[in-house]
């Protein structure tokens, strides 16, 4: 006799595959790449590993003059 099992998490695998052939979710991660490829920039080109600042507010600070720059 054959069995053909099922994974634990094949609910919520195909609930997940279901919110992901939505339009708003395609407009979201479009938006998301883009915020991304910002981030991304910062880091590698302008050496935004690690803020020299501490505390939430002095790294915003920090961030925004990079974002700016």
């Amino acid at each position: 006799m054959r069995k053909i099992s099922c994974h634990l998490n094949e609910n919520a695998q195909d609930r997940v595959r279901a919110i992901a052939k939505t339009d708003a979710y395609v407009a979201s991660s479009y938006a998301r790449k883009k915020v991304e490829m910002l981030f991304t920039h910062l880091k590698r080109i302008l050496e935004l590993d690690r803020l020299r600042l501490r505390g939430p507010n002095e790294a915003k600070d920090e961030f925004l003059l990079a974002a700016t720059a």
